[in-house]
């Protein structure tokens, strides 16, 4: 099999620094194609060989790759957001919460404004890492992009005010009483 495939990388070398305008397979001598082992093919596999290699000779290779990926870039970013269009209306926004505060539209240069929210943690408190989710009594559940912080385990039963602060470009921070200042993002706004 290896011999197969540096045969064949052999034959795709030769191939693209010849000039003639024939079949790549039509061009080798017959102890050349003896060598590379394409005797083993069938002629569909060596018509195919050959396209092959015009294709990589003219660069239409390179320019389908170019299109299929930019293709599945394109309908990947749209079902995307069709999906989170459609999470969104499922979930109304109600008046005062933080979703329906993001959800105004603004021109640019409007100053923004978040306005601190208080609340408490749900359940015993061991600390933070990138990941975990921390649910809070207001019903809204934050996961940790940034920080680390690990409590005794003696006071993991005590309650933890936190208040939710905005941060630059659109960012969140929760800051936890005698517990840190993670980085977080929304997971779920409320009950």
């Amino acid at each position: 099999m290896k011999k197969l495939l540096r045969a064949v990388g052999w034959v795709v070398v030769l191939a693209v620094s010849a000039m003639a305008a024939e079949d790549f397979s039509k061009r080798l001598s017959a102890e050349d194609f003896a060598a590379a082992g394409l005797g083993k093919l069938s002629p569909e596999e060596l018509a195919r060989l050959d396209a092959l290699v015009r294709g990589e000779r003219s660069g239409e290779l390179d320019r389908v790759r170019a299109e299929t990926a930019a293709k599945v870039a394109a309908e990947t970013t749209a079902k995307v957001k069709a999906e989170a269009r459609a999470e969104a209306a499922a979930k109304p926004a109600t008046e005062g919460s933080l979703l329906h505060r993001l959800s105004v539209v603004l021109a640019p240069g409007t100053d923004i404004a978040y306005a601190a929210v208080e609340t408490t943690l749900v359940g015993s408190f061991h600390g933070y890492e990138p990941g975990q989710i921390l649910t809070l009594s207001n019903g809204q559940q934050w996961r940790v992009i940034d920080g680390r912080y690990w409590s005794p385990a003696k006071e993991a039963d005590k309650p933890r005010k936190v208040i939710i602060e905005a941060g630059a470009l659109g960012s969140f921070f929760l800051n936890i009483e005698d517990g840190g200042r993670p980085k977080v993002k929304i997971v779920k706004n409320g009950k």
